[in-house]
């Protein structure tokens, strides 16, 4: 929790206070995101996470177990052409890349928590938003975080999908691991 809430506060540039209702509103035991994180108690028990069992299942948004280049390449087909084939149509990938969380407040805030849309996180249809504490490579770049650190993602105006996983969790979302490398990825395309 300790680092989730220094990096939090280092990437918001909110004051610890807020910073920590907000954790403690979305985070905390028995919280909205806590219940639903737990997926009815399969991801309870740590132990499990190693076992061909767990890792065979299917637990949407909870065990995707995949390597970088594969992620890369997944995202890079939802912006470009991979081996000829382009799965998605620019308009369904603008259209479930729209911003959402502009027009509602995040959900289990308590009453008088609002936190400004400047310093929270971009969500669109399942997908994370470049966004001040996550920039990915620019603006339209649209994609989700993953455990400990690593993420995947895809920049529509560069025609690129990236992806950065680590076997080294870290819980800060201003881990610079994956910052740095799409920074220079930025920086490659100009």
């Amino acid at each position: 929790m300790e680092e989730l809430l220094a990096g939090l506060i280092a990437t918001t540039g909110l004051d610890a206070e807020t910073v920590t209702a907000w954790v403690n509103a979305v985070w905390a035991p028995g919280s909205v995101q806590a219940r639903a994180g737990e997926l009815g108690g399969a991801l309870t028990n740590a132990a499990y996470y190693t076992t061909r069992a767990w890792r065979a299942a299917e637990f949407p948004a909870a065990n995707m177990l995949a390597d970088a280049r594969s992620v890369a390449r997944m995202y890079a087909a939802t912006v470009s052409d991979i081996d000829g084939v382009r799965p998605l149509n620019p308009s369904t990938v603008e259209r479930m890349t729209a911003v959402q969380t502009d027009r509602t407040p995040m959900h289990g805030l308590p009453p008088g928590l609002n936190l400004p849309a400047d310093r929270s996180f971009y969500m669109s249809l399942g997908f994370w938003r470049a966004c001040p504490p996550l920039p990915m490579t620019g603006p339209g770049s649209f994609g989700h975080p993953g455990s400990g650190g690593s993420i995947g993602f895809a920049d529509p105006d560069a025609g690129v999908g990236l992806a950065y996983v680590t076997n080294l969790w870290n819980y800060r979302p201003d881990d610079l691991r994956a910052a740095n490398l799409a920074k220079a990825v930025r920086s490659c395309l100009g």
